[in-house]
């Protein structure tokens, strides 16, 4: 069984972890490796995440936010300023569909990466993407999923 990483990488080691992993992935045929496979990644995407600031904040999230008068930082400041549960840290490329794209090789490790960004939205953005199907995955892009379910991003 592969544990879980603890892992605190530049970029390029995320890479070379990445497609070592896949590698791995593409020579077994044992399900329920490659399951643990997909967790690895996913846990080290979530990992690059936890340490950056969003990339950007939705209208309503703002104002929320300006109610507070807190800047969120990173993930763990998140935390504490989300005491309510009004807001949500959204992967603005849904991690599954990451993933699923770099095992098939539809992507690269750098591509990956560098397309794994957060969103800090509220919870009725979080709604209205549900309601758009676009939990999951986000065919059109994260853009357009965004436009379709009328949540108006900024750069925060």
């Amino acid at each position: 069984m592969i544990s879980k990483p603890k892992v605190n990488y530049n970029l390029v080691s995320f890479e070379i972890v990445l497609n070592e992993l896949r590698e791995v992935y593409r020579k077994l045929n044992d399900e329920v490796t490659r399951r643990h496979i997909k967790v690895c990644i996913e846990r080290i995407l979530r990992q690059k995440t936890f340490d950056e600031s969003p990339k950007y904040i939705s209208i309503e999230a703002s104002q929320y936010i300006s109610e507070l008068d807190f800047n969120i930082l990173n993930h763990r400041l998140f935390r504490k300023a989300n005491q309510s549960k009004k807001l949500h840290l959204d992967h603005c490329n849904p991690v599954n569909e990451l993933i699923r794209d770099f095992l098939s090789g539809k992507t690269s490790a750098h591509e990956t990466i560098v397309n794994d960004f957060t969103a800090l939205i509220s919870k009725n953005d979080v709604k209205r993407l549900n309601e758009n199907k676009f939990k999951n995955s986000r065919p059109n892009g994260w853009e357009k999923a965004y436009e379709i379910s009328g949540i108006n991003l900024q750069q925060y």
